[in-house]
């Protein structure tokens, strides 16, 4: 397992869905998602409460789920295109 794993990176991955798992990731202070084909991100992503970075940008996201908002911590987030 990788529970202690505070920074993930999975730009430019051609990746269409987030891989499930993901959201189990705790201890993530940083996420890169940013020029994939991703078009919905999971309400799981409010398990993420650790996060303090989020990239999603470049991709085809039209609405970001309610659950966004637990990430209290989150300084950055990266939507544009």
């Amino acid at each position: 397992k990788l529970t202690q794993l505070k920074v993930l990176k999975l730009e430019t991955n051609k990746l269409t869905t987030v891989p499930p798992c993901i959201y189990s990731f705790q201890n993530l202070t940083e996420l890169n998602l940013s020029h994939n084909g991703l078009q919905m991100i999971s309400e799981e992503i409010g398990n993420l409460t650790q996060l303090q970075r989020l990239g999603l940008d470049s991709n085809a996201i039209e609405e970001l789920p309610r659950t966004i908002g637990k990430l209290h911590l989150l300084r950055k987030l990266y939507i544009v295109g």
